[in-house]
This record gives structure tokens, sequence and C-alpha cells, in this order.
């Protein structure tokens, strides 16, 4: 017998009430996993990308964010590396409380002392000012250092069930994990799990904790699945729809206008605007009939033998000069009409005002009268 071992033996045999020594040490195994757990694998790796994973996507450090910001890559490396951490905090007291000081610690109670600390680490680093993750890989890897195929088997098959059904990744995980505990809860309690009955107690109310660790860091999730919110998980990111331009998307460019909001135009205005209309459309007759000579002249000059061809271009040429010219003389004299038509309306809208402004001045003036009168007939009754 060592001296390790009749220290262990000591300590074992001191007591504080149902807070024994062993208990204190499992706490200092806590704080391991704790200082393990700090260690944020989606947050390190998204700095070295030069991305802010808090501001990106949902926000949250954890694996599924990875996967939808960063990538399959990333993602996966997260996952691993956060699970790394708590198997690596979970060695290491298992070798400093059963190879180096042969602490009388139950086995699983330890493990589970150790990747509660991890957990909590992962959900509230100090560092980072208690913004951490949602703990489901730390939890994960907490199921997979109890050793036992069956835990790791019922996580496995449900997360993959519920997962298929719902495409939500929060539900899924929440659903395996609150599996597995009822599952070790069950089988403690058949002794299917070996553990210690001094240690019974410690083992259901960690497990249990666990599982209310993962439904509150999910509670956000809860709320968007009942409201039909939460964004279903795709490993293949989302385009962007480009916005469809109004001849694209076959709709008229110039909205059409409500016949009851448009103001009935007055007599003057009409007719400056039909005579506009007019002008325009003899002006587009006037046009097709060049058009249509011009067609007619370059067929005949086709005709024409290869001599008389040059005379039939140059005469074609003059020809469309002058009417060209006459065009033009066209031209002016139809913007002299709209000029003397745009002056008449404009005129006549002057007009108007003056009369407009006579009439008031008149009815000032009448007022004006009648109060003059009112006041002289009441100084002669005076």
């Amino acid at each position: 017998m060592t001296i390790w071992d009749t220290i262990g033996s000591f300590f074992y045999n001191l007591s504080l009430g149902y807070l024994t020594i062993p208990r204190l040490l499992c706490l200092g195994a806590l704080v391991i996993g704790y200082f393990f757990g700090m260690f944020q694998t989606a947050y390190f790796i998204s700095k070295l990308k030069h991305v802010d994973i808090y501001s990106e996507g949902s926000g949250n450090p954890g694996t599924t964010n990875m996967f939808r910001v960063m990538g399959v890559g990333p993602g996966i490396v997260t996952f691993v590396l956060d699970i790394g951490k708590v198997v690596a905090a979970t060695f290491l007291t298992q070798f400093l409380f059963f190879t180096v000081f042969h602490f009388p610690v139950d086995p699983i109670a330890l493990k589970l002392y150790t990747g509660l600390g991890a957990v909590l680490g992962h959900n509230f680093p100090v560092y980072l000012k208690g913004k951490g993750g949602k703990g489901v890989a730390s939890t994960i890897a907490v199921i997979f250092c109890l050793g036992e195929w069956k835990y790791i088997v019922v996580w496995a098959v449900v997360f993959v069930v519920v997962f298929l059904l719902t495409r939500y990744v929060s539900f899924a995980s929440m659903a395996s994990i609150i599996a597995v505990m009822f599952e070790f809860l069950l089988f403690t309690l058949m002794n299917v799990t070996y553990v210690s009955s001094k240690w019974m107690i410690d083992t259901h109310v960690i497990m249990i904790l666990l599982s209310v660790l993962v439904i509150v860091t999910h509670r956000k999730n809860i709320i968007r699945i009942l409201y039909g919110e939460e964004s279903k998980f795709t490993f293949r990111k989302k385009k962007e729809e480009p916005e469809e331009s109004f001849e694209e998307s076959g709709e008229d460019v110039i909205p059409e206008v409500v016949p009851e909001m448009v103001e009935e135009p007055n007599a003057e205005a009409q007719k400056f605007l039909d005579d506009a209309e007019a002008l325009f459309a003899e002006h587009a007759e006037f046009l097709a009939e060049a058009e249509e000579t011009e067609r007619k002249e370059k067929e005949k000059a086709e005709n024409v033998p290869e001599k008389s061809q040059e005379e039939a271009v140059v005469s074609v040429t003059e020809r469309v000069e002058e009417k060209s010219d006459e065009e033009n003389k066209d031209n002016s004299e139809k913007s002299i009409k709209t000029r003397e038509l745009r002056t008449n309306h404009n005129k006549a809208a002057q007009q108007k005002k003056k009369k407009k402004s006579s009439s008031k001045k008149k009815r000032k003036n009448n007022s004006t009268k009648k109060k003059r009168k009112k006041n002289s007939t009441k100084k002669k009754r005076k």
C-alpha cells in the first residue's frame, strides 16, 4: 500500500455531511473541465478567416452556425475540436484521480463532473463575457466519454430520425440528448450501467442539468419552432434572387392612371391639345409618304441601265434634298403655329386672371361704399 493510497483512504473517510472530500475533489475536476471548455473553437477559426461569427448567421459560435456561414470544412473542424476538448479534459482528470493520486471516486461520476464543467465553460466563457455556444457538441462528447455503446446508438438514432423528419438541427439535438438522459436514469436504476450508490444522486443530477442547459440555450429556437420561423438546415447556401426589371417582369413601366383622379381639362387647353395632336399626325403622314417615294425611286433606279444610274442617283439626291427643305419649312411653320397657340393660351389665362382680380376689386369697392353709406346714415340719425 503506497503513500497515495493511505492519503486517499484518509480523505475518503473524512466527510462534511453530504459534501464529502471526494465530492470536493470532483469539484476540482469540474474546474479543470471548465478551463478546457472555455476554448471557443468557432470563435478562433472565424477570427483566422477574418469573420465575426457573432454577427453572421444566427450569431451563435457553434457547429451549426459554422456550417452555415463558413462551410462544411470549418464546420467539421469545429465539431471535432469541441468534442476533443471534452475528451482531453476527461482523460486528464482520469489520469490525475486514478493513476497519480488514486482517489476513491466513481469513474462515471468523475466523467460527468468533468463534462459538466466543460459544457459550462463552453456556454459561459469568462473572457467572452459569457457569450459562448449552446453546448450541443460538448454534451455529445460527455455521452461519448461514458464509454458505453448503447448511449451512443440511442443518441445517433434519435438525432438522425428527428432531423430527417423536421430538418431542425436544434430540435434534433435537444431530443437526442433528452433521450440519452432518460436512458441513463433508467439503466443506472436497473444496474445495467453500474454506479456506486454513494454517487447515484450526483450522476442523476448532472445528467438532468446537462439536459436543462441544452433546453435553456435553445429557448429562442423553441419559440421560433413554435411560430414556424426556425430556419431548416441545408448544406447549400441560398442564392440571392436578382431583382427583376420592369421589362423582364413584363409589367408596364408607367402605371395606369385612375380616371377618377384626373381632372377634366378646360376648353382652351383641350383645343390646344387637339391642335398639337393634329400637327403630329400630319407630320407622321408626311414622313410616311416621303419614305414611300424614296423606296419607289430606288426601285426605278435599280431597273435603269448602268449608264443612266449615275443620273438617276443624282436626281434622287436632289429630290431628297428638296423634300428635306420642304420638311424643314413645314416644321418651322408648325413650330410657329404651336408657339402662337401657346401664346394665345397664355393670354387667355392672363385675361381670366385679370377678370377675376377686377371682379374682386369691384366687390371690395362695393363693400366699402356700403359701409360708408351705413356710417353716414348713422351720423344723420344721431
